[in-house]
């Protein structure tokens, strides 16, 4: 099953991210309602765009207060945990209207149908696939993809916020397997950290992406739903590189120009900021 509707939380600071998870997701979902919780210059940022997703957006603008504060000054004034609980907020209002909800993080890229829902399940969660150690740091579950159909789901995840954490409202989600769950398989929400924090080596890793020309992305032969990094960052450099050659590849050249014009539009922002 498909999911009925979609949501993301962001801020100008990170529109530009959001550009491609809107794209992308047009792509793949052609007019499925996606739900943003977000401040007024996002939603200027959006709506300036050329060409615009192909998606019912509905906004929330509740996010002005946190204008030009990025993930490291709200965890100095200890409001970080508070601002993650608008991801709870906009699941709710997307269950108002939908049976059910995937969130999204912005830094997300759709890369094929998302098919593969457990519609008698409460709740959908996605693994990290990351070693032991970091485990204990940064939870076992990733809070960039969480789908459910259930407002307790959602009360619940923000009832077990820790503020103390560095990931707050990801820590403590394995508390959320007391709902009827399933996991979403490997190849979807393909994150940053499966090569940057594992046991094994990122050459190991890297080794299990594939491609097929004129086809797709695959990991460890199942198609690659959606894939989770920064295309800006310098330190995502090699898992980046490894994706980017297997899209050229596969001929994924839409996929390609988002990842892009990510980077491209991060970096005008920060030679303007200069």
């Amino acid at each position: 099953m498909k999911p009925s509707s979609f949501c993301a939380l962001c801020t100008s600071n990170c529109a530009f991210e959001l550009v491609g998870l809107l794209l992308s997701l047009s792509i793949f979902h052609t007019n499925a309602n996606i739900y943003i919780i977000s401040d007024n210059e996002t939603k200027k940022i959006i709506e300036n765009i050329t060409p615009q997703p192909r998606l019912n957006i509905h906004w929330v603008i509740e996010l002005d207060e946190y204008k030009g504060l990025n993930r490291f000054k709200m965890e100095q004034q200890n409001i970080f945990g508070t601002f993650l609980k608008n991801k709870m907020k906009i699941m709710r209002v997307a269950l108002k209207y939908n049976k059910d909800v995937l969130l999204l993080d912005t830094d997300i890229i759709i890369t094929d149908i998302i098919d593969d829902i457990d519609e008698n399940k409460e709740l959908g969660l996605s693994r990290q696939y990351i070693s032991e150690e970091f485990i204990k740091k940064t939870g076992k579950y990733n809070a960039g993809m969480l789908w459910t159909n259930s407002i307790d789901v959602v009360n619940n995840w923000e009832n077990i916020i820790d503020n103390d954490n560095h990931c707050p409202e990801q820590i403590n989600m394995i508390e959320l397997t007391k709902h009827d769950y399933f996991e979403f398989p490997e190849n979807y929400n393909f994150h940053y950290q499966n090569i940057m924090k594992t046991d094994e080596s990122k050459e190991k890793i890297a080794s299990y992406i594939t491609s097929k020309p004129n086809d797709t992305l695959y990991y460890k032969n199942k198609q690659i739903k959606c894939i989770h990094t920064h295309f800006h960052e310098q330190k995502l450099e090699f898992l980046n590189n490894v994706l980017i050659n297997h899209m050229v590849n596969a001929k994924m050249y839409k996929i390609l120009v988002l990842g892009y014009s990510r980077c491209n539009i991060k970096n005008r922002k920060n030679k303007q900021t200069i």
